[in-house]
């Protein structure tokens, strides 16, 4: 591997790729307020982080009722919990009009040693490789 291709983005970078600010959903005296012509994509139970991304907990939800085959591609040095990652991929296509998940061979995984949570910018050509086969 290239010396000067290794991990160069920032645990900052990161963040502002992946959330959204949500700092006036808290009022004065502590309840939720959600300004839905700014934020209305926001999860209310969600609503108390200052920080928010409304994809992964709307996808999440949708998982059972995955049609295609699927392989799951992460990366181990991922700052997610991997563990609650593959809590997703076990429930993956076994709702209706799901594929069957796991059970059918539909929904497989594959982790990319020493890979980040930005691993499809670090490791170009093993994440390309997984994915093709």
């Amino acid at each position: 591997m290239d010396p000067r291709c290794v991990d160069r983005t920032t645990k900052y970078q990161d963040m502002i790729a992946q959330i959204r600010e949500n700092f006036s959903a808290r009022t004065l005296d502590g309840r939720i307020q959600i300004d839905v012509s700014t934020h209305a994509e926001m999860d209310p139970i969600a609503a108390f982080f200052p920080m928010y991304c409304p994809e992964p907990r709307a996808t999440f939800f949708r998982l059972p009722t995955l049609r295609p085959s699927m392989i799951w591609v992460l990366g181990e040095k991922s700052y997610l919990r991997l563990d609650e990652v593959r809590e997703g991929i076990k429930i993956c296509g076994h709702g209706i009009g799901g594929s069957g998940g796991d059970s059918q061979g539909k929904v497989k995984e594959a982790v990319i040693p020493k890979g980040s949570h930005l691993f499809p910018f670090e490791n170009v050509a093993e994440a390309a490789e997984i994915s093709s086969a």
